[in-house]
């Protein structure tokens, strides 16, 4: 252990508020002179008299001496607390607008840091070249957290010549901007430097900006190192910068670090510099241009394995040693799709190498910086406990390597384009795994991971648009959901199927070569799309993206006619309203919508531009399905009669639809039920042919629906009756499984550390939970505690959850908010386990709302996870109790990012209530009859 790690519980101790004990260091040695006056025996009077004059001479002096320094804190050094909600209550702030000037461009960024871990700081100071596109007496520019030295601005071209003169500097802690104001005016046709001397922290209370990563090695010793996480307006919390997406450079990069330490950067090393203090320095090569959010820097000491792409890349996985091992699938697919990007896109990696740095303590699924992108554990180490695991690698890997393109190299203008990059990257999976796989296992792997929840969640009432505006920090924050991941692909893999493989490529390699090392919108992707393609996509495409939500393609088929009239509305699930409830549905929403269906003759596509539309058959058409392949992002209902046809069709010859257009079938029939539009006994009707239904996911979707529909029915018969036809139809009931074999081998596990089957390992541990005794469930809750990687930890959380011991789960509850060993990463997924099971709801609300002021507290830094643990505690809840208790108790408690979140939780257990309302009996009926 070198001597910063040795040191560090203490450093943490020392530094820990230091942002708001800081702004009271004076007041505090003032109240401490008068609370340690004492009066002496026998001087009361004059000590009564000293006093009083203490008393009013502070009353009045401190005041003052408290704005003086606050002055000249503010002008001579600048230090920002993000707690603040408002400006200090001085001049008002020069600069009012929530986005930085777009006069003011930042060309070249010379950035030196020196990263000490004895104190938690990094000395820096940056040079930022400036052009500017007209002429200006002020510049604007970001920083959150970092205490300013000095600040300088020169000709770029003279940097020894008199600089500008700084007439003036002020900060605004809401939006986290410094304003500097100058004489005389900068002019444009020259370049400025702007040099600032600085010292950001390592963070150890947030996984955000540059933050310590705490792990235990091989030998069980703990260790650290420091990572960057500057997605989506952190890269300002560790440098002073223009720190929106807009604003691409090229960066020339200098860091210092610790004895003992590598560094890594976005760009390969040149070499390391000796400093006088000894320290090494490493320089590394000019990166092209590239937005703040995407600069990046490790400092640790890992190990790594080395491969080379074809384009002779070298390709390297970091982490601890005890793990390095099982990084192998993360680094060879990573080089497999790198070769396969590069083909398909006619556009190789402009870089020599590509790092990937996997850190046990990381919140996001993976982080796209350019040459050096970051992963949690959970998303590249691979030890093959369950298949979803190789999946889920398989995935993050493809998406973070797809990001190289859509996000570094053609970056996004703005926060409200987020979608822009996530849903092209996100696409780049499905199509990387059918043109490596086959088409049937990409369109299974898309359907279970992004458009069933793609459709789910875009049929809220508070929903939000592709793109939106975006004004705030708050909104840059929570704009982070499966609209603009799982919507976003969806939408681009409509548009893929609509105009083809050939044109769809083809239009995206244009818009990559157009606006390479450049910004783009929407607006230039469909006008790429134009270009290639008959249609006018730019037109189809625009109410996509600027309204919320997804239509419903209503098909009424006059068979005396032979003709359908195609009508189109929006879908919404039920909405919870009240008297302060301000978004309603106007109708008003219309989208053009790229049109695929197909009867029992033929399948042809339209672009359905109006409501209604006629479409016309052959004489002989006895069905019509619309959606063809599903590859629409949109529902479909039918009048009556098709639905009746459709279920026929199934029952007597189910394989005339393909599977993806069955399941569809079923999840539109339950949904549109769902939304009041369609009766129970549509659905399940349908149902009926599932005993002889063999695709994975068509049984999964309707097993999911009908799971929900016995959560919804009341105790006794009805549940009783379902269950009795879940049998029917082949499916497994929960709990019927568990057997003495399992426990044996969950105790063989748990006791000898003998191995499970890595398509067992899952249901072992949550069957052995079940049917332990106490003292198994306390081991294994004990080998989770001590677990050195995350890999493993989903599967044991699912398996400790899993008892159905009240006071094993309360215990389980109180050591996830109590450990120190369970970060906010294990609370979340401990929370959300135990939500699942159905008989332990009211325990998991009740420790939610008497923790609720420290979860606020624990989740401040992940905006959204909160809204996510809501939505799993109320899961289960059905009733009008339940339903108010959840609307009482946010009614008067203020939500900084979740709000959406809470609208979503309370609007699911109000559809629920709506339904057993007026669906209930007859899907009772129904199964007394089945």
């Amino acid at each position: 252990m070198n001597e910063a790690e040795s040191r560090l519980p203490l450093i943490k101790k020392q530094s820990k508020n230091r942002d708001e004990d800081d702004n009271f260091d004076k007041a505090s040695e003032l109240t401490d002179t008068c609370c340690n006056y004492q009066v002496k025996r026998g001087d009361v009077k004059c000590a009564a008299i000293g006093c009083m004059v203490l008393f009013v001479f502070l009353f009045i002096s401190v005041p003052l001496l408290l704005v003086v320094m606050g002055k000249m804190r503010q002008t001579n050094h600048i230090h920002h607390d993000p707690s603040s909600a408002t400006p200090p209550a001085t001049a008002p702030f020069p600069y009012q607008h929530p986005r930085l000037p777009q006069h003011i461009i930042p060309v070249f960024y010379l950035l030196k840091l020196n990263i000490r871990f004895d104190k938690l700081i990094a000395d820096g100071q940056v040079d930022i070249t400036l052009r500017l596109t007209k002429p200006s007496d002020f510049i604007v520019l970001h920083h959150s957290l970092i205490d300013i030295h000095s600040l300088r601005i020169n000709h770029a071209r003279l940097p020894n010549f008199q600089p500008i003169k700084i007439e003036d500097k002020k900060y605004n802690s809401s939006l986290q901007m410094l304003y500097i104001k100058l004489s005389p005016d900068l002019k444009t046709n020259t370049n400025y430097t702007l040099s600032v001397k600085f010292t950001s922290k390592v963070f150890t209370d947030r996984l955000k900006g540059l933050y310590l990563n705490n792990y235990t090695d091989a030998q069980g010793t703990p260790r650290h190192f420091a990572i960057t996480q500057f997605e989506s307006v952190f890269a300002r919390s560790s440098f002073p910068c223009f720190d929106e997406p807009g604003f691409k450079a090229p960066y020339k990069i200098y860091i210092a670090r610790p004895n003992g330490y590598s560094v890594l950067s976005n760009m390969p090393k040149i070499k390391d510099h000796r400093l006088k203090n000894q320290a090494l320095e490493a320089e590394f090569e000019v990166s092209p241009p590239l937005s703040t959010y995407l600069i990046a820097y490790v400092v640790a000491n890992l190990s790594y394995l080395q491969t080379k792409s074809a384009n002779n890349i070298t390709m390297r996985s970091w982490c601890e040693s005890n793990v390095i091992n099982h990084t192998k699938l993360a680094l060879n697919h990573a080089k497999i799709v790198v070769t396969q990007f590069e083909k398909l896109l006619h556009m190789k990696l402009n870089t020599s190498k590509l790092d990937m740095v996997i850190a046990p303590n990381y919140l996001s699924g993976g982080m796209e910086n350019w040459g050096l992108i970051t992963y949690p554990e959970t998303s590249a180490v691979y030890m093959p406990i369950e298949d979803e695991q190789r999946r889920t690698i398989i995935a993050t890997v493809t998406h973070e390597i797809a990001h190289q393109w859509f996000g570094d190299l053609v970056t996004i203008k703005w926060w409200n384009e987020l979608w822009l990059k996530e849903g092209y990257a996100t696409l780049m999976e499905f199509i990387s795994e059918y043109r490596l796989k086959t088409m049937k296992q990409a369109m299974s792997s898309f359907f279970q991971a992004n458009y069933g929840s793609a459709l789910e969640e875009d049929g809220f009432v508070d929903t939000h648009a592709l793109s939106k505006p975006i004004f705030t920090l708050e909104n840059i924050k929570t704009n982070y959901d499966s609209v603009e991941y799982a919507k976003g692909a969806a939408v681009l893999r409509m548009v893929l199927f609509f105009l083809g493989e050939k044109a769809f490529l083809q239009g995206t390699r244009d818009y990559l070569h157009t606006f390479k090392a450049k910004t783009a919108d929407s607006n230039d992707l469909w006008k790429a799309f134009d270009k290639v393609s008959k249609y006018d996509v730019s037109r189809i495409m625009s109410n996509w993206t600027s309204q919320p939500g997804y239509p419903v393609v209503t098909i009424n088929f006059d068979r005396t006619q032979m003709h359908a009239s195609i009508s189109v509305s929006k879908l919404t699930w039920f909405h919870y309203s009240t008297s302060s409830s301000k978004k309603t549905n106007n109708g008003q929403e219309f989208w053009q919508i790229p049109f695929k269906y197909r009867t029992n003759h033929n399948h042809s596509k339209i672009v359905i531009t109006k409501s209604p539309t006629i479409i016309k058959f052959q004489k002989s058409t006895d069905w019509v399905l619309g959606n063809w392949l599903s590859t629409g992002f949109y529902r479909v209902n039918y009048d009556f009669q098709s639905w009746q046809k459709l279920t026929q069709l199934l029952q007597m010859n189910r394989h005339v639809i393909n599977e993806f257009d069955r399941s569809m079938l079923l999840d539109n029939s339950f949904s549109l039920n769902r939304a009041g539009k369609l009766p129970i006994e549509i659905f399940l009707n349908m149902t009926r042919y599932i005993i002889n239904e063999t695709s994975p996911i068509v049984r999964s979707t309707v097993k999911q629906h009908l799971s929900n529909i016995y959560n919804m029915l009341e105790d006794g018969m009805d549940k009783i009756n379902m269950k009795t036809y879940l049998k029917r139809l082949k499916y497994r009931i929960a709990g019927s499984s568990l057997n003495l074999t399992d426990l044996n081998k969950y105790r063989s596990w748990l006791y000898e550390n003998k191995p499970i089957k890595p398509n067992e390992y899952q249901h072992v541990l949550v069957a052995g939970s079940r049917m332990g005794s106490f003292s198994d469930w306390n081991k294994l809750l004990e080998i989770y505690l001590n677990a050195r990687s995350d890999w493993k930890k989903p599967v044991m959380q699912n398996a400790l959850a899993a008892t159905t011991n009240k006071f094993l789960i309360s215990k389980l509850l109180k050591t996830a908010i109590t450990n120190k060993k369970i970060n906010n990463n294990g609370l979340k997924g401990i929370l959300n386990a135990v939500a699942q099971q159905y008989q332990h709801k009211l325990m998991t609300w009740n420790f939610f709302i008497k923790h609720w002021k420290l979860l606020n507290e624990k989740f401040v830094y992940q905006p959204g996870a909160l809204g996510l643990i809501i939505r799993a505690i109320t899961k289960h809840f059905y009733s009008e109790v339940e339903l108010q208790m959840v609307v009482n108790f946010f009614k008067y408690r203020k939500l900084r990012y979740d709000k959406r979140d809470v609208s979503k939780s309370i609007d699911l257990i109000a559809g629920r209530v709506h339904w057993k309302q007026n669906y209930a009996a007859s899907a009772g009926k129904w199964l007394k009859n089945a």
